[in-house]
């Protein structure tokens, strides 16, 4: 499964239980009715990570607890390889610059580390207090 379906199915399974509408979810996240439904229906192949984090913010969790899934399980995650540059994105990330990062980067990085990515969202690098993000 390709990283963004798991994200979205993910999304899905949690607006479900919290009983969230699309519309609510628009207006907590501050983000667009297409990017959202883009994300939703996968039309959108890479996800940043500040969406990423607008979106489980206003579903009132942690980062760790919402990679807390199977889902994200790597032996379940087929992650498109890419030629990377791991210092200037670990760089970004110890510097709170996460902005611009793209998921898919970030999710190779993290397997590269020998973690989950819930446990490497478990860290204070990634409270959503210290986080420098373009809302």
């Amino acid at each position: 499964m390709k990283l963004n379906q798991a994200f979205a199915l993910r999304m899905k399974k949690i607006l479900n239980v919290k009983k969230l509408t699309l519309f609510k979810w628009e207006q907590k996240t501050g983000l667009s009715h297409s990017t959202l439904n883009d994300i939703l229906s996968c039309k959108s192949p890479i996800i940043n990570l500040n969406h990423i984090s607008l979106i489980i913010k206003a579903l009132g969790m942690s980062m760790a607890e919402f990679f807390d899934s199977e889902l994200f399980d790597f032996n379940n995650l087929d992650l498109e390889e890419e030629n990377l540059d791991f210092i200037n994105i670990l760089n970004d990330i110890l510097n709170h610059d996460c902005k611009n990062l793209d998921f898919n980067n970030l999710a190779l990085i993290i397997k590269a580390l020998g973690t989950s990515i819930a446990e490497f969202f478990d860290s204070e690098l990634f409270d959503f207090d210290t986080l420098i993000f373009q809302e």
